[in-house]
């Protein structure tokens, strides 16, 4: 999968990165009958992202881009295609954070979130909307401190990414 972005914010050095852990995450844009984007909105905090989260040490990609779409979104998805991977450097927690990017399509009738405690204090919810509404919506997250600057500009990214596949089929169409 291509590196699409590398975020160093706190510029760490190649002697430091060598001592940090490394995590995997994924994110996954699936789409459902209607060609709109599962979101999820996490009404107490007020924030919107995809689905995603951890990939756990058995698991491929594909497989924790299965099970974090199922648990989030309730939903069955079918990995579509690849993005590409956004790499943070995080220096106060010594990580190396990848999150790896999926486009997906929803198979079968989607179905009920599972959902952890803290989730659900979060009041997170699932909603779908098309490609213009989840770029706005990403775009209103609140500040870094609730919401990293780093996390909206990878699913910023991601939203422009298909936003331009739409353009370009449309093109051709």
């Amino acid at each position: 999968m291509q590196l699409l972005k590398l975020l160093n914010i706190d510029n760490v050095t190649e002697e430091e990165i060598q001592t940090y852990k490394h995590r995997r995450t994924v994110r996954v844009i699936a789409f459902d009958a209607e060609n709109k984007i599962a979101f999820i909105h996490a009404k107490e905090r007020k924030y919107y992202e995809l689905p995603g989260g951890g990939v756990e040490e058995s698991e491929s990609l594909e497989q924790g881009a299965i099970r974090e779409a199922k648990e989030e979104i309730g939903c069955d998805i079918e990995i579509i295609g690849e993005i590409g991977i956004f790499k943070e450097y995080i220096k106060n927690k010594n990580l190396i954070n990848e999150t790896f990017c999926f486009t997906a399509n929803v198979v079968g009738e989607k179905g009920e979130q599972t959902l952890t405690d803290k989730e659900i204090a979060e009041g997170k919810s699932v909603i779908w909307v098309d490609i213009q509404e989840a770029i706005r919506l990403i775009r209103t997250n609140p500040s870094p401190d609730l919401y990293p600057d780093s996390i909206v500009l990878g699913e910023t990214f991601m939203m422009k990414y298909l936003e331009d596949v739409e353009k370009t089929e449309t093109k051709l169409n």
